[in-house]
Formats: C-alpha cells, sequence, structure tokens
C-alpha cells in the first residue's frame, strides 16, 4: 500500500524570518509491515473523512442524549428507550458526530450533530435523525 511512495511533510508554521520547511521520505519495507501489524484503521483514515466506529465516551453520550426531545420533534414520535450505541466523527470547522441510538427490539435512530468550533460557541445541534434498524450500520447520511 505504501511501498515505494514518497511522501513531503510541510510545516505549517512559516514566518517572514523562517520559511517552512519540507521534508521528504519514504517508507521502510519494516516500516509499511509494522503498520500493516498495527491494523489501526485510524492510521489510514483520510482527512476530513469518517471516523471509524466506535463506544461513545461519557461526553458524547450526553450530547446525544441532550438531543433527544429534538430527535423526537423531527421524527414526530417518542421514546421510551434511548440508548447510545455507537458513534462516528468527522472533524470539520468543527466536529459532526454520527450517532446509533437503541429506540427498541429491532429499530434505531441515527442522528447527525454537529458541534462547533470553541470559539464560535460549540453548542451542539442538531443537524438530521433517520430512523433504521439496529443492524444498519452507520453512514454518513
Amino acid at each position: 500500500m505504501f511501498k515505494g511512495k514518497a511522501f513531503t511533510l510541510t510545516s505549517s508554521t512559516s514566518t517572514a524570518a523562517q520559511p517552512s520547511q519540507q521534508v521528504r521520505f519514504r517508507l521502510r519495507p519494516q516500516a509499511v509491515r509494522s503498520l500493516r501489524k498495527a491494523r489501526n484503521p485510524t492510521l489510514f483514515a483520510m482527512a476530513g473523512g469518517l471516523g471509524v466506529s466506535s463506544t461513545p465516551d461519557a461526553e458524547q453520550t450526553e450530547i446525544a442524549k441532550h438531543l433527544k426531545s429534538a430527535v423526537e420533534t423531527k421524527l414526530g414520535t417518542t421514546f421510551s428507550k434511548f440508548d447510545v450505541e455507537e458513534v462516528r466523527t468527522q472533524v470539520v470547522a468543527g466536529t459532526n458526530y454520527f450517532f446509533k441510538v437503541a429506540t427498541g427490539d429491532d429499530s434505531a435512530v441515527h442522528l447527525r450533530v454537529f458541534k462547533g468550533l470553541p470559539h464560535t460557541g460549540g453548542q451542539p445541534e442538531l443537524v438530521d435523525a433517520v430512523v433504521k434498524t439496529a443492524t444498519d450500520a452507520i453512514d454518513y447520511f
């Protein structure tokens, strides 16, 4: 996958006194093997792309639960069960959260929530919600 490919890094802090620097390198075969052995999908994530599915932490769970009433209003129903099962994130000019919330026996709701950067106020807001089955994977919508 990476073998024989050259990569260029450019420093992001440049000034008139010290221009940006570029470094070119090639991955050695043993580095390629190490990356493959690690099998860490976050190493291969595309910048701006949707991250891997994971178990939500306490902050992410709180974000989804805080928006329960907004979800119920958008979908025109109420949920007696609202358990956050999975989350995927996408870093943009803030963070898009894609939640999978269990709402019943074989049903789930997928939420897209945007949380802006801290200097903009950064309050989470519901962008969209769709009803899915419990087995549907989280994907961009």
